[in-house]
């Protein structure tokens, strides 16, 4: 055998010990939890995220009264021209 030979078993041999180690040690067990179980949520991500889902909520909610608010104003000023009430630069008579 050749000395290029021995070294080449010796690295692939050395390289196959550390992937071996790797695999079945802590940060292979993580992996495979990883994989197995997909992304968890971080210790404390979850109550974050309920919170955020909350005030989407409460925004969504805020936006449909304000929608409202909104038709209900353009419907007082369609009435309120339709009688003639504005000027035409946009001003009452009051």
């Amino acid at each position: 055998m050749d000395a290029w030979m021995i070294k080449d078993i010796v690295g692939i041999g050395g390289m196959t010990l550390v992937l071996l180690g790797v695999a079945v040690g802590p940060i292979g067990r993580a992996i495979a939890d990883r994989l197995r179980h997909g992304k968890l949520p971080r210790p404390g991500q979850a109550e974050a995220s309920d919170d955020l889902k909350d005030e989407v909520e409460s925004l969504r909610l805020e936006i449909g009264e304000m929608q409202e608010r909104l038709d209900f104003t353009e419907r007082l000023l369609a009435q309120v021209k339709e009688k003639g009430l504005l000027e035409p630069g946009g001003r009452s008579d009051g």
